[in-house]
């Protein structure tokens, strides 16, 4: 046929309906690569945040045991405080209730002041008011007490009386 008054078209490789379709699942497939490589990217990213993360919370847990540790090291210093204070505020009272009972007529020089033992040292004017005002209290709230009298050129009377509080058994 080499004397034909048609020219023959020339057949291409692939057909406009072939490369469409070609084109088509070409560029799906770019797309689902690119989006499984956009996934793994974020898969990683999260993976370091969870990293970072856990690493946070083991940092975050062993600051809260020692912060409790300190809470309750704070919390025994604060209740013996309070133990302090409180101890403290009774014995304040009972100096001041002590003080009150102590008549006019005697005038204190030194009180000393032992876990087990009550010394005062003073002056008294008068010898049987000392021993009723002064000395009874005293006999009540101690298991044994005794009172040195020495008397003066003037009439009044310097004293030392030791009071002394069983132990409890």
């Amino acid at each position: 046929m080499t004397y034909s008054f048609i020219e023959p078209r020339s057949k291409k490789l692939v057909g406009s309906e072939l490369r469409l379709t070609l084109i088509f699942f070409t560029a799906v497939s770019v797309m689902l690569v690119g989006l499984y490589g956009f996934f793994l990217y974020g898969n990683s990213q999260l993976k370091k945040e969870k990293q970072s993360l856990v690493s946070r919370l083991q940092e975050l847990r062993s600051d809260n045991s020692i912060i409790m540790e300190e809470m309750d090291l704070i919390e025994k210093y604060s209740a013996f405080g309070e133990a302090v204070f409180t101890s403290n505020t009774i014995i304040k009272d009972e100096i001041k209730d002590f003080f009150d009972l102590i008549p006019d007529s005697v005038i204190l020089d030194k009180v000393v002041l032992s876990p087990d033992m009550l010394t005062i040292f003073g002056r008294t004017v008068d010898r049987a008011n000392f021993e009723k005002s002064f000395m009874t209290p005293l006999r009540s709230n101690f298991s044994k007490s005794s009172v040195e009298l020495v008397p003066l050129e003037n009439g009044s009377f310097i004293f030392k009386s030791s009071s002394t509080i069983a132990e409890e058994r």
